[in-house]
């Protein structure tokens, strides 16, 4: 037969061969389907409760309806732990664990008749995982042996008819999961959006107290952001401005943090854990209560309110004697403490500087902007902005728009390297001396639409000029008084508070010469 004959002959037996294959696996599936359900006719919603004992970990599970102190509002049909009693449970991957059970199918059976009186040799004396559910439709119970050595099938008995079959190895590992990948591993999971404030409470340092304002970045941030909003810390009766950012990462990592183990605290005490004196003590307050909807994880909080308490106590599986340490959540309302492998608590011991905001200006609309002031001394130039028309550029009255420009575009970027010290109003006129503040100091302020918002900078001398540095050089620090003054619709009052800052000598400069040449503009 010639190559070119061949060449014709394979590509006429091709598509047969393509049919016959597809066929073929169209009557397998086909058969699949065919083949009796082991456990009969059951849904996955009448089932109430399943227990699974196994060498890699055994667990019981119930629907919270089932549970008598358990408030269901929301979602009863949502999955537990029965121990510790009520613990979450991951609602997609025990429902993935019952759907595998009540849907697994005999690919062969063995009847009754010719199952051998020696289980052991379908390694089903003992079983190697048992499997039980219970629900409307009564009690099931599914034991699983080993493996076929030729077909790699697995040994299944159902107790109610006595029979054997063979069935595909699947379903066996997905109900093989260990308790720790059915259990919920995130012991915090409430809407981001919905926090309203923050309050961290270190058992060694100073508290923080983190609010969200009424501030709301709709028009900038991305779809799934929207919601989030701006935020202020207080201390004492002082406002200052928070890192969104910050504080953002700070709650995902309290909400991503990933428990390795649930332990019934009843069982050891409040000393094993450390929680008898937290390291940290972190109370959340919400703007409504947490749904069962929203978050299976957390328990109470039924007033808008979650206290987590962080502890660092003994290893839970290494005990006393190995000295091994571990760290431990609890949530007020759980009767179960979780165990965690790394202390993520540790930015929150940091002091509230770690939260305050570093870069005031580069959130900053200028289509907000409403008012620039430069000034020095007894010199002062005022510059108004035009409210824009739609898309329209942002214009200004009282100077030249380049000028102004300038300014903004060498304020933005401006970024507080350190935070020296809060200023009190009556400590200000102290500040000339040793920073360098004075009346005769470039002056910067920056006021917001409606004046809600009100940003005074006020530039004092450099921080070191020792060594090789000479008194042009503009990298060495400088030292800023930054003042705030916003409205803080929670409190319905306006707050101002200041900070003495330290700034890169270059910004400063760059920032101080473009003050300069608009307060030195002849005006129009």
């Amino acid at each position: 037969m010639s190559l070119r004959k061949a060449i014709l002959m394979l590509m006429l037996l091709a598509p047969i061969a393509l049919l016959v294959v597809q066929s073929e696996r169209r009557r397998a599936e086909q058969e699949k389907l065919d083949a009796p359900v082991v456990l009969g006719t059951i849904e996955l919603k009448d089932v109430e409760s399943l227990k699974i004992f196994h060498e890699g970990g055994s667990y019981r599970v119930a629907r919270a309806s089932t549970i008598p102190r358990l408030s269901t509002d929301g979602d009863p049909q949502r999955w537990v732990f029965s121990a510790p009693e009520g613990a979450p449970a991951n609602q997609e991957v025990v429902d993935s664990v019952v759907n595998a059970l009540i849907s697994v199918r005999a690919e062969n059976s063995i009847p009754v008749n010719d199952v051998d009186a020696n289980q052991s040799v379908y390694g089903l004396d003992p079983p190697e995982l048992i499997g039980i559910l219970r629900g409307s439709f009564g009690k099931r119970v599914v034991s699983f042996g080993k493996q076929n050595p030729v077909s790699k099938r697995r040994y299944v008995q159902p107790e109610q008819d006595g029979k054997l079959y063979l069935v595909d190895n699947a379903t066996f590992l997905e109900a093989a999961k260990a308790p720790t990948a059915v259990r919920a591993k995130y012991p915090l999971r409430f809407p981001r959006e919905k926090v309203k404030s923050v309050l961290a409470l270190p058992r060694d340092g100073e508290a923080i107290h983190i609010q969200r304002t009424s501030e709301r970045n709709a028009d900038t941030l991305e779809q799934e952001d929207r919601e989030l909003a701006s935020w202020v810390i207080r201390k004492g009766k002082t406002y200052f401005d928070a890192d969104t950012d910050v504080v953002h990462r700070e709650l995902g990592e309290l909400l991503e943090v990933e428990s390795i183990r649930y332990i019934d605290q009843a069982a050891h005490g409040l000393p094993y854990f450390g929680l008898l004196k937290p390291i940290l003590t972190v109370r959340i307050e919400l703007d409504a209560p947490v749904t069962q909807k929203e978050s299976s994880s957390v328990v109470g909080g039924d007033d808008g309110v979650i206290i987590v308490q962080i502890g660092r106590g003994l290893d839970a599986e290494k005990g006393l004697a190995a000295g091994n340490r571990a760290y431990f959540l609890k949530i007020t309302g759980q009767p179960w403490v979780y165990e965690f492998s790394r202390p993520f608590y540790m930015d929150w011991l940091q002091g509230f500087q770690h939260f305050q905001d570093r870069t005031p200006f580069d959130a900053m609309d200028p289509l907000h902007l409403r008012q620039i002031i430069a000034a020095r001394g007894s010199a002062s130039r005022s510059v108004l902005a035009k409210a824009p028309d739609k898309e329209e550029a942002l214009s200004w009255e009282g100077a030249d728009a380049t000028l102004v420009e300038n300014l903004l575009g060498a304020l933005y970027p401006l970024r507080i390297l350190s935070f020296v010290k809060t200023i009190e109003p009556e400590e200000i006129d102290g500040l000339a001396e040793r920073f360098g503040i004075t009346k005769d100091s470039l002056r910067v302020e920056l006021k917001t639409s409606d004046d809600k918002k009100r940003i005074e900078l006020r530039f004092g001398k450099k921080v070191s000029a020792s060594g090789s540095q000479t008194s042009e050089d503009t990298a060495v620090p400088r030292f800023v008084l930054l003042t705030t003054t916003r409205s803080v619709e929670a409190e319905q009052e306006e707050m101002t508070f200041a900070n003495l800052v330290v700034v890169s000598g270059k910004q400063v400069h760059a920032l101080e010469a473009q003050g300069e040449n608009l307060l030195g503009e002849t005006a129009p």
